[in-house]
């Protein structure tokens, strides 16, 4: 009984500041993530999606797993993805897009250089998102584990523009 009277004060503080500490680390995260959430757009394989004036189609993608004979390690795999993008008469000559590939609550962002995993661009893509006027195909490369592609959407979001736009691979 008088280790609880000396110790009332420092047992009430914990009280109340551990469901202080466990709502600052949890909740006001959870709260921001979902009041800044940008609305998510879903576009089907082969469908046009109209982005900051410029349709953007994701024309094709393939899964290419490490088969330990390359310089992709077996438990892991590329995924490509070519994207077809065509100016509007509206089209911003001045932006910018940041892809990347999102499965199971992850995300992943392009490699930079795909060739240190023996994946060769086309010569005639291009291998970052700049929106400038011009019709170009885009070619994005991935490193995931293996497996991600069943579930995999690539997801796109353009600068200056408030949505995301998510491609389904398949």
């Amino acid at each position: 009984m008088t280790w609880l009277r000396s110790n009332w004060i420092a047992l009430l503080a914990v009280g109340v500041l551990l469901p202080a500490l466990v709502f600052v680390l949890l909740g006001i995260p959870l709260i921001q993530r979902a009041s800044s959430a940008d609305p998510v757009t879903h576009v089907a394989r082969a469908t046009a999606a109209s982005l900051a004036g410029y349709d953007l189609t994701l024309e094709t993608s393939k899964e290419f797993p490490g088969e330990g004979d390359d310089a992709v390690p077996d438990d892991l795999a590329l995924i490509a993805a070519l994207i077809s993008i065509e100016p509007g008469e509206r089209a911003d000559a001045d932006a910018s897009c940041n892809v990347r590939l999102v499965a199971n609550d992850r995300a992943w962002p392009q490699l930079s250089t795909p060739s240190d995993y023996n994946y060769g661009i086309g010569e005639a893509s291009a291998r970052y998102c700049v929106l400038d006027g011009e019709a170009k195909e885009l070619e994005v490369v991935f490193l995931v584990p293996r497996g991600v592609y069943a579930d995999a959407v690539v997801e796109i979001s353009v600068s200056g523009t408030e949505g995301v736009w998510e491609f389904a691979l398949r």
